[in-house]
């Protein structure tokens, strides 16, 4: 198998994390970043499912900067027709 050639794939699952929130404040680098990924391996993995991972909630990082991440993750996920995966507070 060539470097290039991952074989059949039927679901992709990107797991993002949120180990540098609390330095990343601008949500809207954020949103673009997640949408350059997805938009590629739309392109890259053209016949499967493409599934994202929300952010998780950790005691470090406020719910509210949390959410508001997911809600951009959500604006990408709908836009590129992708599943998008939501650990709501609890």
């Amino acid at each position: 198998m060539g470097k290039s050639d991952l074989g059949s794939t039927e679901t992709v699952i990107t797991h993002v994390s949120n180990n540098d929130l609390r330095t990343t404040r601008n949500l809207e680098f954020v949103m673009g970043e997640t949408n350059v990924l997805m938009a590629t391996a739309k392109r890259k993995f053209r016949n499967c499912r493409l599934v994202q991972s929300g952010l998780l909630r950790r005691r470090v990082i406020s719910w509210r900067h949390i959410g508001a991440n997911n809600d951009r993750y959500d604006w990408v996920a709908n836009a590129l027709e992708l599943t998008l995966l939501i650990r709501t507070p609890g």
